[in-house]
């Protein structure tokens, strides 16, 4: 038999453009539960009322076709929270009248100056930290082409490469990836090993 589990008292505790810390505190079958969590929605619009699942964020796996050749394009980012760079893929929140499609675009862009040629879906609306953030994400897998500058924010630190797509699985294990990252290009890589000995092409 599942708890009842019931809110009685949502507040804000601190907040930035990005992100939100709130306080809840919970009625289990009578028993009184604090809980934190961080969210990027506004209070009126978070998971825990409204129980809308919806993406706010999107992860995107690139790859190129170059000289007759597939290369997964991997990014390597400085991340505040750990103070060091890790491998990853472009990656950014949803903004506001933005449908996914439109944000993985859009960052794609402005993180490694690339024109998106294809794209396909791949996740809708995953969690990301479910012990700790409401935040969920769209997952894809574009096709690029024509790199030229990236638009990076002040506090964006990013640069690519191309990881030759049979080099990929290899090069998610050996490296310092996200979880994110790390298991969307795997999905690329195992994508890429199954198909390319039929066509020799990515047509997810």
């Amino acid at each position: 038999m599942e708890t009842r589990v019931k809110i009685k008292k949502l507040e804000k505790v601190a907040g930035s453009k990005f992100l939100n810390l709130y306080h809840i505190l919970y009625d289990a079958d009578g028993k009184e539960i604090n809980y934190y969590m961080a969210s990027r929605r506004s209070i009126d619009k978070l998971k825990v009322t409204t129980k809308e699942r919806r993406a706010d964020v999107v992860r995107i796996a690139p790859y190129v076709k170059k000289d007759g050749k597939v290369f997964a394009v991997v990014t390597k980012e400085y991340r505040f929270p750990i103070n060091d760079y890790v491998y990853s893929t472009p990656a950014g929140n949803i903004d506001a009248g933005e449908t996914p499609e439109q944000a993985a675009v859009r960052e794609v862009g402005e993180e490694i100056g690339a024109r998106v040629k294809r794209i396909v879906k791949i996740d809708d609306a995953s969690y990301s930290s479910v012990g700790m953030t409401d935040e969920a994400i769209a997952c894809f897998v574009v096709e690029v082409e024509h790199f030229e500058e990236a638009h990076l924010e002040p506090s964006e630190f990013i640069t690519y490469q191309l990881v030759p797509m049979d080099e990929l699985m290899h090069f998610t294990n050996e490296k310092v990836f996200d979880l994110q990252a790390r298991l969307v290009l795997k999905t690329l890589a195992y994508e890429w090993k199954l198909k390319k000995h039929n066509e020799n092409d990515l047509k997810f």
